[in-house]
């Protein structure tokens, strides 16, 4: 907060090697894989084995943004967003785990909304319908 002008920053840490890079975003977003470390990182890791966390600086949980990260990615087992408010919002990969469910889950949820563009009010709706049925994917919602 103090470094970042209450803006989004994001850590990326190895629950292996117990490495962590940072980056520093903006009022609505932090790309993580900005940062040549971490996309370095990303690529040598193997599965599950990375945890994501950063901030919203608002009160908002996760983002379609952070879940297609989360799912895209099988060398990142679990993602937090902490709100400006405190709210901790974890998911995590369970070992029944299945991408083709998850995305399908997800794909299938987006799909009723006809616009390309998710505006904010959607973008919820659409986290929120996912996380309801995201333990069906071996997806683990805390």
């Amino acid at each position: 907060m103090n470094e970042n002008d209450s803006n989004e920053v994001a850590f990326l840490f190895n629950t292996k090697t117990l490495n962590y890079e940072v980056q520093f975003g903006d009022e609505a977003s932090v790309d993580i894989f900005a940062n040549p470390f971490a996309f370095e990182m990303l690529n040598r890791s193997s599965e599950k084995e990375l945890y994501l966390l950063h901030n919203h600086p608002s009160t908002k949980s996760f983002s379609y943004t952070d879940l297609g990260v989360f799912l895209m990615h099988d060398n990142i087992g679990g993602i937090t967003v902490v709100t400006n408010t405190g709210d901790v919002h974890i998911l995590y990969k369970s070992e029944n785990y299945s991408f083709e469910y998850a995305y399908e889950a997800l794909i299938q949820i987006r799909s009723d909304y006809s616009i390309d563009v998710l505006d904010e009010e959607n973008d919820a709706e659409v986290v929120k319908r996912f996380l309801k049925v995201c333990k069906k994917c071996g997806i683990i919602s805390m």
